[in-house]
């Protein structure tokens, strides 16, 4: 579990100088997703007839899912560390992507001797995944790549990471409700940012600027 001394750490590394400036943040932050999910989320419709589409096309007919093999070389964040802690292992993980690129040494080697969990001794393979297995910033990255591309730095909330996936092939769906639920959730996202860019461009186009005297900011009404 993490100390005080811990959280301010790492308050400090998103950029914070005191833990009140990041809770003011982070309660403003929440106020403005509870907004837009209020504004925005109640125009996005997604139904039935929409996943179950989109399930066959994704899916294979219903029946296959894609599972990728992947591998990584961790770079992991220290349980007390600062900004510049950070900058330091940013920039020694940029310089083993380099290596790895352009095959001064090989991946399986650089994980090896460079990577920070239980992967390492294995050459940073960390076996076979689906979509809903992964942190969401990792997955992305990983179904993005294709077979033997080497990913930029990806972030997750324990380090960072250099992934790389050599294969991909088709399974038997595990979970068909879950995989259903994927699909939704993705769908939801999707309509999401096209009902959002609408919300934007609507608020632009009702708005007008007022002119307020010269020690005042002009605003939008």
């Amino acid at each position: 579990m993490w100390s005080q001394e811990d959280f301010a750490s790492a308050i400090k590394m998103l950029g914070f100088s005191e833990v009140s400036d990041y809770r003011a943040h982070a309660k403003k932050e929440l106020l403005k997703s509870q907004v837009l999910r209020l504004k925005v989320g109640s125009r996005v419709r997604v139904s039935d007839r929409d996943v179950e589409e989109a399930f066959l096309r994704e899916f294979e007919g219903g029946t296959l899912d894609t599972e990728v093999h992947l591998w990584h070389i961790f770079f992991p964040f220290a349980e007390s560390s600062d900004a510049a802690d950070l900058a330091k292992l940013i920039e020694h993980a940029k310089k083993i992507r380099e290596m790895a690129v352009s095959n001064e040494r090989p991946f399986e080697d650089l994980a090896r001797e460079f990577g920070g969990d239980g992967s390492a001794p294995k050459g940073g393979d960390v076996g076979w995944f689906v979509k809903g297995r992964l942190q969401a910033s990792l997955e992305n990255v990983a179904f993005a790549l294709k077979d033997g591309e080497i990913s930029d730095l990806v972030q997750s909330t324990s380090g960072l990471h250099i992934l790389r996936v050599t294969e991909r092939r088709q399974v038997p769906i595990a979970d068909v409700e879950e995989a259903k639920a994927r699909v939704r959730y993705e769908l939801t996202e999707i309509e999401f940012a096209k009902e959002y860019k609408k919300w934007v461009k609507s608020l632009r186009t009702s708005s007008r600027i007022v002119v307020r005297p010269l020690d005042e900011p002009l605003v939008l009404e």
